[in-house]
């Protein structure tokens, strides 16, 4: 987010941490064209305490927010791409639960910090769909996925795994 120069696109699940929408703020403080795919209807567990998002502050800093497709019933992927020439995909939250372990506004619990993982990418053609579809996804719209490395829901993704586990 920090070297980001021209574009950053963000599909979250959660989307509280601190740190990471501090960083969103001075990318767009830098001119940065920020596009944040969000889901406004996060499950809450009983160790999550009061969690907030402060998308409100990223607005008045001309982020653009979208929240879910009606095409499906939450945004669950986590992908961040930059400039078009960088992706994370992976599992995780941007949320301090997620990072540290810290429960949302609950400061006084600490909890272990999730298990995650993220996958860096500057491959082309993964680049390309991964826009490709975050921009479909930003405008309802459906989309065709081609690249065989890309396991996508909930089209693709039974028949990709049941054929990873026949192989």
């Amino acid at each position: 987010i920090q070297n980001a120069q021209q574009s950053i696109q963000l599909a979250a699940y959660k989307l509280s941490d601190l740190a990471v929408m501090e960083a969103l703020k001075k990318a767009a403080e830098r001119g940065v064209t920020i596009d944040i795919f969000y889901e406004p209807n996060i499950f809450k567990h009983s160790r999550q305490g009061a969690q907030t998002s402060n998308l409100d502050a990223l607005k008045k800093e001309h982020i653009r927010i979208h929240t879910h497709s009606n095409r499906f019933n939450q945004v669950h992927h986590k992908l961040l791409i930059i400039d078009g020439k960088k992706a994370l995909i992976g599992t995780i939250n941007f949320d301090e639960e997620s990072f540290d372990g810290i429960a949302g506004e609950d400061r006084q619990k600490e909890n272990a910090p999730c298990r995650d993982f993220a996958i860096e990418t500057d491959n082309p053609q993964i680049l390309q769909e991964l826009t490709q579809v975050f921009n479909a996804d930003l405008k309802d719209q459906p989309v065709t996925y081609h690249h065989p490395a890309l396991v996508w829901g909930p089209h693709t993704q039974r028949m990709k795994i049941l054929a990873l586990i026949e192989s």
